[in-house]
C-alpha cells in the first residue's frame, strides 16, 4: 500500500526524471536489503529488527507529507525498498523461528490482508493531494512498529536466531 502512495506522490510533485526512475529507486535499495537485515539479525533479535525497519519505513513515507523537495523524495524511496523487503524476510523467518507450523502461512496471509485493506482505508483522503494519504499511511505502519515491538516481549529468544538463510515457504 505504501509503496503504491508513495509512488504516485513522486509522481505528482516530482521532475519527470524522478517520477519515472522511482520503482528503479527503490528497487536498487531494496536489492543488498535481505541480505543486511539477516546479517544484523544475528546480533539482534528478529522482532526488534522489524520494529525498527518498520519504523525506518514509516519516517520515509510520511517525510513526502511535509515536503516535496527531491531530496526528501530519494530518501523516502531509498527508505522503502531498504525496508519493504527486508521486513518480509524477517516476519518469515521469525515465523519459522517460532515453531509454529502454520506461522509462516498465518504471517503471509495477515500482510496481504494489510496490503488489499490499506488501500482501501487511504484512497478517501486523496481528495486534496497525498499528504492525508502518506500520513495515514505512515501511521498504520506505526501501528506494525508498535505490534512488532509488543511481540518482541513475549518472542523466544533463547531459540537461537542463527539461521540466517532465507526462509522455505514449504508448509
Amino acid at each position: 500500500m505504501s509503496g503504491t502512495f508513495l509512488v504516485a506522490a513522486i509522481a505528482a510533485t516530482q521532475p519527470n526524471w524522478l517520477a519515472s526512475g522511482v520503482w528503479t529507486i527503490v528497487g536498487i535499495a531494496a536489492v543488498p536489503s535481505c541480505a543486511i537485515w539477516m546479517s544484523l539479525s544475528t546480533r539482534t533479535s528478529r522482532p526488534t529488527l522489524i520494529t525498527v525497519a518498520l519504523v525506518i519505513q514509516a519516517v520515509g513515507i510520511a517525510l513526502l507529507a511535509f515536503t516535496d523537495n527531491v531530496v526528501a523524495a530519494l530518501i523516502s524511496a531509498v527508505t522503502f525498498g531498504g525496508t519493504f523487503v527486508g521486513i518480509t524476510t524477517l516476519v518469515l523467518a521469525a515465523g519459522r523461528h517460532l515453531g509454529s507450523p502454520r506461522a509462516v502461512a498465518i504471517l503471509t496471509a495477515i500482510y496481504g490482508v494489510g496490503q488489499m485493506l490499506g488501500p482501501l482505508i487511504v484512497a478517501p483522503t486523496l481528495g486534496d493531494g497525498y499528504q492525508t494519504a502518506l500520513l495515514v499511511g505512515a501511521g498504520l505502519v506505526i501501528a506494525s512498529a508498535l505490534f512488532a515491538g509488543l511481540v518482541r516481549i513475549r518472542y523466544p529468544h533463547g531459540r537461537a536466531n542463527s539461521s540466517t538463510a532465507i526462509p522455505e515457504i514449504s508448509e
